[in-house]
């Protein structure tokens, strides 16, 4: 909610860093270790490796949120559609999309999960998700014809199990762990060319500077830039554009002069 509803677009990268406790950190670490022996060196070099980790961190946030957008628009379809008729129906949906607004993730999982999905489609031998139970294992198929489409139920399972052993973990932030990982072993996912981390961050910043209008007043500037047949008459967009920036020093200067 923070991200969006406040622009704080920096907590789709703090967020990672995060962890509820020593245990938590500890726990993702002895996870990081266990899959990064099994990719690094063999699938991708400690450069490459190093890059889809800030890849996948932005992936999973923007998967996450794109989740979060469609539960709630989701859930506001149904309180439409209750109106005043069924209003203890209405206040129940209500609830239920203020719940998924205040959604939470914090913490490295999503991209360990992302990292599960690459080397469980990459062994040669089923993968047992679940503790204890060596005999429930599940192997990679592929889809005839497109044998670079590959698929294994084994990671799902481990976000149910997850979700049963830990109650408190974010279902949605796994489960975008997971479809990144899918992305990316499909090769659907952008090269990493343009997932490196420098190009990420520099789109989410352009993005957050057009969601926010007021920070790039273009709409204004064009408008005043505007002649009566509709053409662009520049020596006014000049103008307008130097009065906008002697507007802004001037406030400045006042509010220096202030202090």
């Amino acid at each position: 909610a923070r991200i969006v509803g406040e622009h704080e677009w920096w907590r789709g990268l703090t967020g990672a860093t995060a962890h509820f406790e020593p245990l938590h950190i500890g726990f993702n670490m002895m996870s990081m270790n266990t899959l990064g022996s099994e990719i690094e060196g063999s699938l991708l070099n400690s450069v490459e490796f190093l890059m889809w980790n800030g890849a996948l961190v932005v992936y999973t946030t923007m998967i996450m949120m794109a989740m979060v957008y469609a539960r709630i628009r989701y859930l506001q379809r149904k309180i439409d559609a209750c109106g005043n008729a069924q209003p203890q129906l209405q206040a129940t949906y209500e609830e239920k999309q203020e719940k998924v607004r205040d959604t939470s993730s914090v913490g490295y999982s999503a991209v360990l999960f992302a990292w599960m999905v690459i080397s469980t489609m990459e062994r040669k031998q089923p993968t047992c998700p679940i503790p204890f139970l060596n005999d429930v294992c599940f192997s990679t198929y592929e889809v005839p014809g497109l044998p670079f489409l590959r698929f294994n139920l084994s990671p799902i399972v481990s976000l149910f199990v997850c979700q049963f052993i830990m109650p408190r973990v974010s279902f949605m932030g796994h489960l975008a762990g997971i479809v990144a990982g899918f992305l990316l072993h499909w090769g659907l996912l952008p090269p990493l060319e343009l997932s490196s981390v420098n190009v990420l961050i520099g789109g989410v910043f352009l993005l957050g500077l057009w969601r926010r209008r007021r920070v790039v007043p273009v709409e204004p500037l064009l408008a005043a830039s505007m002649d009566e047949e509709g053409g662009r008459d520049h020596n006014a967009y000049l103008q307008s554009l130097i009065e906008e920036i002697y507007t802004h020093q001037s406030a400045s200067e006042a509010t220096y002069n202030r202090r």
